[in-house]
């Protein structure tokens, strides 16, 4: 929409911006053409697994650029101008991501942790590898294998942290039956084995 105003209002100073309900509106030369603010409206996929493509497609109103900022720096990580934020990780661990998405007046951004996992792997009878019995577990599951002093974590699927400690020795009993049914993850040191737990 394009309106010229009845008053003089050359007074003003280009692309200057003030709010209405239905839109946001710039003046400039004169005119004024209504205007969609940049806005971010999906929620980020917050976990990705070492040395596999990971994909977030960002849903946004609006025009206008992207750019992503990560912490620690991440170069495998990128964003395209279609809101496609893409890469494979290398390295496991936790990856603070920034996604500012501008019009050059208003700004939206979206920060969050990505946390990179290494592969899942499927337990070998006589290995020293982690074992979860039973799995799926209701009310409790035991982690077997375990070294003293490893640290042990579980998050859901989104990365939020629901247990940690540090193990006493070879075998542990974790209570589970006030969680939610869904998919979970046992974190083993700094990634060092990671594991799937269901809960139903």
């Amino acid at each position: 929409m394009v309106y010229t105003p009845d008053v003089d209002v050359s007074y003003l100073k280009p692309k200057l911006l003030f709010g209405k309900q239905v839109g946001t509106y710039y003046i400039d030369n004169m005119m004024m053409e209504e205007h969609t603010r940049p806005e971010i409206t999906s929620d980020p996929v917050t976990t990705a697994t070492r040395d596999e493509a990971y994909s977030y497609q960002l849903v946004f109103n609006g025009q206008g650029t992207f750019s992503v900022e990560t912490d620690p720096a991440s170069s495998w990580l990128s964003i395209d101008q279609n809101g496609l934020l893409s890469g494979t990780p290398t390295t496991v661990g936790d990856v603070e991501v920034t996604v500012t998405f501008t019009d050059g007046y208003t700004i939206d951004t979206q920060t969050f942790t990505l946390v990179v996992s290494s592969p899942v792997s499927v337990d070998t009878p006589g290995s020293a590898s982690l074992k979860l019995f039973p799995n799926p577990a209701t009310e409790q599951v035991f982690l077997e294998n375990l070294r003293t002093g490893q640290t042990v974590r579980i998050t859901d699927i989104t990365g939020k942290e629901l247990f940690k400690t540090v193990a006493t020795g070879n075998l542990m009993q974790v209570e589970t039956r006030q969680w939610s049914n869904g998919i979970y993850f046992v974190i083993l040191g700094e990634h060092e084995q990671v594991r799937k737990l269901v809960i139903r």
